[in-house]
């Protein structure tokens, strides 16, 4: 079909007015990321660890090597940053009563000489029965440190016996033979577990970035900037997409109150009013999506490739576009149209990771979030933010973007047009 150049640009500039003039809906829509992604950074932002400190009263009434060691545990630079240790000699019971502290750890005499002598040994922990998440922290991490102590008393047992005479306060030193054998057990084990230890199955690699002088410099991302950024593209794509679906039901609208049915009196024709709609809703998208990147980018600590952000965003808004005008082709009435697009954006944008991480969702989960564009798009701008990603690292992304894109808006401007055809909005 032919467009009147003309008339298509008058169209566009009377919504655009027109929107300009009661911006509160798509601003409040706008407003929800932003808003959104702050709340998160400024609770869960900082250099500092905001999870406060699990207070650990410890009894420790053996006194032993092993004892030491979990005492150790708890007080090491890695656990301080969770954990405040005080050690007590009693009273920890009443203590935990008078909500002092969120648990008591107790450990028995003869501990640390039962763990030497393969018995069996109890730890006692009492929770603050006032508190719920930090006395769960305190009996994971002992749980844990048990089933080391378990496993290494086990794997360890020719080396202990051989220096446990040697372990009593009365007792000599330990003498050069005896340091020599417990070196040679020790050498046995390493070689009888070479097949389970090395190569390791986990490594941990350490990520560095350029400054710009030719040095470089780890990336840590734990500030609230970091976490801001890793909200925001999931909440923007769902809010774009609540953008364009409150653009195009403005075409539900005008058919619902007879105004539509005026404009189509001049010489413009039904496939030019869908246009000119769908035009509008590609302008304010790409204008809201603007306002999102100039937030990002306050806060953001380099910069990203423009053409690969460009395309993926122009891709993203004919998806938003699209879907929203198939939408809104299918629904009969504007308040119809409404509650079928927010069902729909909630079960992609859940399903597809942009409120919560496909990490944490199940694995049922994860397998259906290739199916929604909300997945492409916040896939795409986190892999902008994680390196220097190119439009050839993102082709999958645009590619899917672009043909639900496209798909959707044929169909929505050939539901919309039989529609207006028939006289159903007009």
């Amino acid at each position: 079909m032919k467009l009147h150049g003309k008339a298509l640009v008058a169209m566009v500039k009377k919504d655009l007015l027109r929107h300009l003039r009661a911006p509160l809906g798509p601003g409040l829509l706008l407003a929800f990321p932003i808003l959104f992604s702050g709340i998160f950074a400024l609770s869960f932002g900082g250099t500092e660890p905001r999870i406060p400190k699990v207070a650990l009263l410890i009894e420790d009434q053996d006194g032993g090597i092993v004892a030491g060691l979990i005492r150790s545990a708890f007080t090491s630079e890695q656990a301080a940053q969770y954990f405040s240790i005080e050690v007590v000699e009693s009273g920890g019971l009443e203590r935990i009563e008078n909500g002092d502290a969120s648990a008591l750890l107790r450990i028995p005499p003869r501990f640390s000489q039962d763990i030497l002598d393969q018995e069996p040994v109890t730890l006692e922990l009492v929770r603050n029965p006032a508190q719920a998440v930090l006395p769960e922290i305190a009996q994971q991490v002992l749980q844990i440190l048990t089933e080391v102590l378990d496993a290494g008393a086990h794997v360890l047992e020719g080396p202990l016996d051989l220096i446990q005479p040697y372990l009593d306060e009365d007792s000599e030193a330990i003498p050069d033979l005896a340091v020599a054998g417990v070196a040679v057990e020790v050498n046995q084990l390493l070689k009888r577990a070479d097949t389970f230890l090395f190569p390791p199955v986990v490594t941990l690699e350490s990520r560095t970035r350029e400054t710009g002088d030719g040095e470089t410099e780890p990336i840590t991302g734990s500030g609230g900037g970091s976490i801001f950024l890793f909200i925001l593209p999931g909440v923007a794509v769902f809010s774009l997409f609540s953008i364009a679906d409150l653009m195009m039901r403005d075409l539900l609208r005008e058919g619902e109150k007879g105004t539509l049915r005026r404009q189509l009196v001049s010489p413009i024709r039904p496939f030019e009013a869908i246009a000119g709609k769908a035009a509008v809703t590609f302008i304010v998208g790409a204008f809201s999506l603007l306002v999102l990147t100039t937030f990002a980018a306050f806060v953001a600590d380099r910069g990203i490739d423009v053409l690969a952000y460009s395309s993926l965003a122009a891709a993203l808004l004919l998806a938003a576009t699209g879907v929203s005008s198939t939408i809104c082709g299918f629904a009969r009435t504007e308040s119809q149209g409404a509650t079928i697009s927010s069902v729909i954006y909630l079960v992609m944008a859940f399903s597809g990771g942009a409120f919560v991480p496909l990490s944490s969702l199940p694995s049922s989960m994860r397998s259906i979030a290739p199916f929604s564009p909300f997945y492409w798009a916040t896939e795409g701008f986190h892999q902008l933010q994680r390196s220097w990603t190119g439009i050839t690292d993102l082709r999958l992304n645009l590619l899917v973007l672009l043909a639900v894109g496209s798909v959707t808006l044929f169909l929505g401007v050939f539901l919309l047009g039989r529609k207006v055809g028939r006289g159903e909005m007009a």
